[in-house]
Parts: C-alpha cells; sequence; structure tokens
C-alpha cells in the first residue's frame, strides 16, 4: 500500500514543479511582450485565451 502512496506522492510532485516551471516561462514571456505591446492590448489578449 505504501509504494502506491508514494508513486502518487510522487507524481504529484513533479506535476507540481512542471507547473511552477511553466508559470515562470510565462511570467517572464508576458514581461517581454508588455516591452513591446500596449498595455490594453495585452489585456484583451489575455481575456481572449
Amino acid at each position: 500500500m505504501f509504494p502506491q502512496t508514494s508513486q502518487r506522492l510522487t507524481k504529484y510532485i513533479v506535476l507540481l514543479c512542471f507547473t511552477k516551471f511553466l508559470k515562470a516561462v510565462g511570467l517572464f514571456e508576458s514581461y517581454d511582450l508588455l516591452k513591446t505591446v500596449h498595455i490594453v492590448q495585452f489585456i484583451f489578449i489575455l481575456k481572449l485565451g
């Protein structure tokens, strides 16, 4: 019983790290996009997605 719980916990931790990485990349990309795009257009793009 314990190995299944450990395996599920490992999958959860890997998924958590992956989503944190994607969030960091998304924040970096949005910062670069804000340098070139006006804030109103940026918010409109976010609302479309």
